[in-house]
């Protein structure tokens, strides 16, 4: 994944923030419930932004106080799992 490319966010989610955590349904593709924890909530919330991936993990480090190196990593890992769910679109 290329650290210029952009992660959208696909319409029609719904996503709600309970405390620490955010629930994510997707209703076009099916009735599960995703819940993220903490960290991954962090980074869920600085991908409203429309910010390229590298630009995202540094922002996500900076909130989590974690080396840009670690944060890139936990990003893009996250982030190919939300593609996976067809939660998000790479750009």
């Amino acid at each position: 994944m290329k650290s210029q490319k952009r992660i959208v966010k696909r319409k029609n989610l719904i996503s709600q923030t309970l405390g620490n955590k955010t629930f994510i349904l997707n209703p076009e593709e099916s009735d599960f419930i995703y819940e993220l924890n903490s960290t991954a909530s962090i980074i869920w919330t600085l991908m409203s932004n429309n910010m390229p991936l590298q630009e995202l993990a540094k922002k996500a480090g900076e909130k989590l106080g974690i080396s840009d190196k670690k944060a890139y990593n936990e990003v893009k890992s996250f982030i190919s799992d939300l593609n996976k769910s067809k939660l998000v679109m790479i750009k």
